[in-house]
């Protein structure tokens, strides 16, 4: 077990191969594939984006703080002005403001000003202006929004929003995922069958070859015609030219398996995949399975993929609603109070003797709402088509759950059928290789059957994959994670 994870943490972190070869299992495979995966990994990423997008709109809460000073120098009079051109102006100001969920918008601030400025001798008409050179001021405010945003439900909804875009990211990243390890179930068996038929193909082969150098011993020893030899002969080479096949389709299955799970391309040779021991007994799975109402009832439940569609059409739903919310007047209602200060110096200011308030209403809307009535009508149609969208994939996870039941169900029946013909034709064989060696039987029906028994060898081990790839697909179907199953 140490051996196998010290192997795959050096295939991942793509270290240079060891000379001897390497041997992965499903289930190392599967690992590989999910971390080096280069879609799943820009999978991850639309995710990780999602989440910054979700904290990106979460930012209308954040608090904010203004601070600024001024100074003014003038030496310009205002038309019908009482106060000469020469004036100095000093201003320091500081708020805090923060919005809350319920839209209302609270600030916080401090103001001081000195003001100095030549005002003209305008005797007994001057005594009402009583100006005060220094003033200092604190603050609260408030303002509530009553129909756009009301409460701030737009904004809530906003983040409603992002927040169901994070989950959709995740959805589809695990969605994603699930493929990605029965892309590599499918590239593991493929392999198998492969290998399989290779190694069919070379018992195949030796035995031709054993049957030749017999049967040339026998034609030495006028037992047998030439045409027997020349028979065998042939059969030698043919499987010479199918084992050259197989052996070209086992390579690309091989470079196949280790491309999907992106082993550095200079250790592909130094790979071998290892399968675990076909014991012949076959998990009685076909009542669950094999059922495509059962499959259907788990993979509505867990379908990540329907499960972020639902969310589409929620946050669909919410960006309507939102955007049919712009279409309402501006009214809100406002109000501040203020303490402060007007004194002849700057250290009497800090009394904050004086107070003032005020509250209203403010009311703005325009003539024509173009744009947000275009940007209601198009929220609308998002939403119906989300909601199409929802209909269609549980009909087509329908349809899928079906067909990979039907699938799980013929690839058993198919298995234990193919099983079944090799054992028969392993004892045809025998009886005809025991008539022709009494010369009961003719040379050609030994080469037939041995024809025969290696097909259906080849066909078992095709039938045993597909029926992996089957019993997997009847997983993933459902939203289950495969761990390298195998049985």
């Amino acid at each position: 077990m140490k051996t196998a994870r010290a192997i795959v943490l050096m295939l991942i972190t793509g270290a240079v191969a060891t000379t001897a070869a390497e041997r992965l299992e499903l289930s190392q495979c599967i690992e590989l594939g999910v971390r080096n995966n280069l879609l799943l990994r820009n999978a991850g990423l639309q995710k990780d984006s999602a989440v910054e997008t979700a904290a990106g709109v979460r930012g209308i809460y954040d608090s904010q703080f203004l601070a600024g000073v001024t100074h003014v120098d003038s030496g310009i009079s205002e038309a019908g002005s009482f106060i000469s051109g020469d004036q100095e102006r000093n201003e320091a100001s500081a708020e805090l403001s923060k919005m809350l969920s319920s839209g209302t918008a609270l600030g916080v601030s401090v103001g001081a000003t000195s003001y100095d400025a030549d005002f003209p001798d305008i005797g007994e008409a001057g005594k009402g202006f009583d100006i005060k050179p220094y003033s200092t001021k604190v603050e609260l405010s408030l303002n509530q929004p009553l129909l756009r945003n009301s409460f701030g439900k737009s904004d809530r909804a906003m983040v409603k929003i992002a927040d169901y875009g994070v989950s959709i990211a995740d959805g589809k990243y695990e969605r994603e995922e699930e493929r990605l390890r029965m892309a590599v179930v499918d590239a593991y068996w493929n392999l198998y069958a492969a290998k399989a038929s290779h190694d069919v193909g070379s018992q195949a082969l030796s035995h031709a070859k054993n049957l030749h150098e017999s049967n040339s011993k026998k034609f030495e020893d006028n037992l047998l015609d030439e045409t027997d030899i020349l028979a065998t002969a042939a059969v030698v080479e043919t499987r010479t030219a199918e084992l050259t096949r197989l052996s070209n389709m086992q390579m690309n299955a091989h470079d196949g398996l280790a491309c999907i799970i992106r082993v550095p391309v200079k250790d592909w040779a130094g790979v071998e995949f290892v399968y675990a021991k076909n014991t012949k007994k076959l998990p009685d799975e076909v009542k669950t399975l094999g059922d495509s109402n059962v499959l259907f009832d788990r993979a509505v439940k867990n379908r990540k993929d329907l499960v972020a569609l639902r969310l589409r059409l929620e946050q669909a739903a919410l960006d309507a609603e939102a955007k049919g919310d712009r279409l309402d007047p501006d009214l809100s209602l406002f109000g501040s109070i203020a303490r402060g200060a007007s004194e002849e110096s700057f250290g009497d200011t800090t009394d904050l003797g004086d107070t003032s308030w005020a509250v209203g209403l403010r009311f703005q809307t325009p003539l024509s709402r173009s744009k947000e009535k275009s940007d209601a009508r198009k929220a609308e149609l998002a939403k119906s088509a989300a909601s199409n969208d929802v209909i269609k994939h549980e009909e087509a996870i329908f349809q899928e759950c079906r067909s990979v039941a039907r699938e799980l169900i013929n690839a058993r029946a198919r298995l234990l059928a193919t099983d079944k013909a090799t054992n028969l034709l392993k004892r045809k064989l025998k009886l005809e290789t025991e008539k022709f060696d009494q010369g009961r039987s003719d040379i050609r029906w030994v080469i037939q059957t041995q024809e025969d028994l290696a097909q259906s060898w080849m066909s078992y081990h095709i039938s045993y994959a597909q029926y992996q790839k089957a019993r997997a697909a009847c997983f993933v179907v459902q939203g289950v994670k495969l761990e390298g199953r195998s049985k």
